[in-house]
């Protein structure tokens, strides 16, 4: 037993010392090299090159303009220090909640970079990427559309669009602004994948097993263009993963209003990133629901403080919010929805039928769209079955008394990801597979530990 135990310690050691090589060295390599953008997106930067006169060359993906422009909100909030209803009531600052463009923007500031100066970028990145979008998929009543789109003020904005060349400013940002974005992006990448480590961990013990969830986390198909560009992928996620281990040890709590108010302030967080996590609500309502060992009044604070922490931190992260929060919110939530309906229409990368997303989650988001052969595929479905197969047989045990731990949480968090957002997602863009890969990586890790349990250690004492 101590050879064995031996052997798993320095198997652990020697991986996590190539886990933090692979932080330190696999970044540098992999960003060191441009994604090869498409025609279309070719085009739309070589138009916005124009503007702004950076390279084209050093952008890596379409969406990076967009997000080193969107830190104005950081400019507006800490360097202006404006509240103002007329900044924020703006459509382009409406359109996604602020947390991954305040955050970006103090990674800039931090290091002595450039954040977005005005609302001007927004504007024309939006005015560039809608005229593209509208006459490439032949739709001819633009305005039309333009209305559907962005229904608010719209006149106000594209007068100030036409008129900026009499004193709008534009950040013409560096090559070294988007380094700093996006080490900042990858920042949380590492954040990400240490927390996902952590999960792992509790959900199935085993050093070495965790460890490898972190290094497969870091080095896949669906995580290398979301967490090493400026995208707010990796803000997103490591949210996400922070409101899954509050609520698992919410679960597991017999006190429980301290860590509803954290979890609830991470679930508001994680709102703030994208709406998309919002699939992480039915998991924190549904382990209080079901939870039949704690007291009915412990349990309806601990709803509500949870609740309330949610939607204070949510609102409070979102100056864009402040004026009308329900009418802006709701606001918010229908441009997202008109966008994806338009998107899902004519976009050539919708995904249009049953059986093609069905193909594409599982090929996309549980294998993360892996190149390796079809041997190594095999053996990820393998051991992905498997660790489901024990994370819900442990789950069994936990609903049956009553009590939500950490199995019966990743269970629900797992049944979420591919109910939810399997039923929501329209695009066939590789960060939208990114809920899936995460609960590949977990159960992939818990199959993992419990194939080296069954036939190593255990075969070892028979």
């Amino acid at each position: 037993m101590k050879k064995g135990f031996n052997t798993v310690r320095w198997l652990s050691a020697a991986m996590a010392v190539l886990f933090i090589l692979e932080v330190l060295f696999f970044h540098q390599l992999v960003y060191s090299e441009a994604e090869q953008l498409g025609e279309g997106d070719r085009e739309f930067l070589d138009e916005m090159s124009i503007m702004y006169g950076f390279p084209v060359d050093g952008i890596y993906h379409v969406d990076e303009p967009y997000w080193m422009h969107g830190t104005y909100a950081y400019q507006l909030l800490f360097k202006e220090k404006s509240l103002l209803h007329r900044d924020w009531q703006h459509p382009h600052m409406l359109d996604q909640p602020q947390l991954s463009r305040l955050i970006l923007g103090l990674g800039l500031d931090l290091r002595g970079g450039d954040v977005g100066e005005s609302i001007a970028g927004l504007m024309n990145w939006k005015s560039i990427a809608y005229h593209n979008f509208w006459v490439k998929n032949g739709i001819e009543n633009k305005e039309r559309d333009y209305e559907i789109v962005l229904d608010r003020e719209l006149e106000e904005y594209m007068g100030y669009l036409m008129g900026l060349s009499g004193g709008g400013k534009m950040t013409s940002f560096t090559r070294r602004d988007y380094r700093i974005a996006r080490e900042t992006a990858y920042f949380f990448a590492v954040l990400s994948a240490l927390t996902i480590m952590a999960i792992s961990y509790r959900v199935y013990p085993h050093p070495l097993t965790s460890i490898i969830a972190g290094q497969v986390f870091l080095a896949n198909g669906v995580a290398v263009p979301a967490f090493e560009r400026v995208l707010s992928e990796s803000i997103c996620t490591f949210f996400t993963l922070t409101t899954l281990a509050l609520v698992m040890k919410l679960g597991e709590s017999r006190s429980k209003r301290k860590w509803a108010f954290l979890a609830g302030v991470s679930l508001g967080m994680a709102l703030s990133t994208k709406f998309t996590t919002a699939y992480m609500i039915p998991v924190a309502a549904v382990a209080l629901l079901l939870d039949r060992k704690t007291e009915k009044r412990e349990l309806v604070g601990a709803a509500t403080i949870l609740a309330l922490s949610a939607t204070i931190s949510f609102l409070l992260l979102n100056p864009s919010l402040y004026p009308d929060p329900v009418g802006n919110t709701a606001w918010m939530v229908s441009h997202r929805a008109k966008m994806m309906g338009i998107q899902s229409g004519v976009q050539p990368e919708a995904i249009r039928t049953l059986d093609e997303r069905v193909r594409l989650i599982i090929g996309k988001g549980v294998l993360m769209d892996s190149s390796e052969s079809m041997t190594i595929q095999g053996m990820h479905i393998i051991l992905f079955i498997w660790g489901l197969r024990h994370i819900y047989a442990k789950a069994r045990v936990e609903f049956a008394s009553g009590r939500m731990g950490r199995h019966a949480v990743a269970s629900l968090f797992i049944a979420s990801t591919f109910i939810v957002v399997g039923a929501s997602i329209h695009m066939d863009w590789q960060r939208y597979y990114i809920p899936f890969m995460l609960c590949s990586v977990i159960a992939f890790s818990a199959g993992l530990g419990q194939a080296i349990k069954d036939v190593f250690e255990d075969g070892k004492r028979g």
